[in-house]
């Protein structure tokens, strides 16, 4: 008898863990499965990869690392005076841009149309996982009613305004902006994993703060690399001018093409002329790169180069340093994309020119 009721409550004893056992279960497979539709909420609006940050190796030196701020629509709307034409300070492609002072920071909010999604998940997916002292840094986002962007404030506007403006860029300034912009492509090139190629690098896109100092921006067109093959181009991105020749005949990109674009950069630091020249008194324009290949191309290389040099400038530069980064944007602009540079070599080559000037 006492055998018997021993048994049974052993018995007793593993239905009831068994029960438990169960009800454990059940319940973990509820909480799974209401954390995983709300996980997939959440990526319906934003890229998953806005919530990870990724640690850049400790040596690198102007790197941060945050999150990004989900805002509410009536809170950008107030800030810019509902969007007011007075506090727009650009625009691109893919929208306008206004200027705002949000939450005690000024900030520059880019508000981009439904059909700009592809571009606007491209710029929060590497901007939330990206961040270095030469790439404009990514404050927050906002999926209501329209696709917005919030960018720390640049308070000197893009390269290009400063080149075909009033003001003087010294010689000195030139190459820190062209040192500057380099570290931003090097990180995204060479430091993260995967990589990324802007896809369309060029003199408005580098913005200028207020100690002239530069910063990569407008990551739209941004391309993730997942291994070091080029990959196909689907369809031709980027802006005239700045586009490299096997853009024409094979669509094949890589970071090869930021490489040529630079080079345009360059170019475009030496003679503050546009990436496509329309000359005086001749019908078809013609690329800056074109022109300088003919300076490079002359008897007297050195001459002809002078020529394209910034009369702004008015001699007040080192001619060899001029010749140099000549040189070096002719490297970037080869035809041949395997004959081009990295941008780590960039920024070698333009460190000992920096240290010339």
């Amino acid at each position: 008898m006492s055998v018997s009721s021993g048994s049974s409550g052993k018995t007793i004893a593993a239905l009831a863990v068994a029960a438990l056992a169960g009800v454990l279960l059940l319940v973990g497979i509820i909480y799974v499965g209401i954390y995983r539709r709300k996980e997939q909420k959440v990526a319906a609006n934003i890229p998953a990869s806005s919530s990870q940050s990724h640690h850049p190796s400790p040596d690198l030196s102007g790197i941060h690392v945050d999150k990004s701020v989900e805002f509410s629509f009536e809170e950008l709307a107030e800030s810019t005076d509902n969007f007011s034409i007075s506090n727009k300070i650009g625009e691109g492609g893919f929208g306008a841009v206004y200027y705002a002072e949000l939450r005690g920071k000024k900030a520059a909010i880019k508000r981009m149309n439904r059909e700009g999604r592809t571009e606007f998940l491209a710029e929060l997916k590497i901007l939330t996982r990206v961040h270095h002292l030469n790439l404009v840094s990514l404050i927050g986002f906002c999926v209501e009613r329209s696709l917005f962007l919030v960018y720390e404030f640049i308070e000197n506007g893009n390269l290009s305004q400063h080149l075909h403006g009033k003001e003087l860029l010294t010689w000195s300034t030139r190459v820190q902006i062209a040192m500057d912009s380099a570290r931003g492509l090097e990180y995204i090139h060479e430091h993260t994993i995967p990589f990324y190629i802007h896809r369309d690098v060029k003199s408005a896109n580098i913005l200028i703060n207020k100690n002239f100092h530069a910063k990569i921006g407008d990551f739209g067109l941004s391309k993730l690399v997942e291994s070091g093959n080029p990959t196909l181009n689907t369809r031709c991105m980027g802006t005239f001018g700045y586009m490299p020749p096997e853009y024409g005949h094979s669509g094949v990109i890589s970071r090869k093409v930021d490489v040529y674009a630079f080079g345009v950069v360059l170019y475009e630091l030496i003679s503050s002329k546009d990436a496509i020249v329309k000359e005086d008194g001749v019908d078809e324009a013609r690329s800056l790169v074109a022109l300088f290949d003919e300076a490079h191309s002359h008897s007297n290389q050195i001459e002809a180069i002078s020529r394209m040099i910034d009369p702004k400038l008015h001699d007040d530069y080192p001619l060899d340093s001029v010749y140099k980064m000549a040189q070096l944007a002719k490297a970037c602009t080869e035809k041949n994309p395997e004959m081009r540079p990295t941008m780590k070599s960039v920024v070698v080559a333009l460190m000992a020119l920096s240290s010339s000037t």
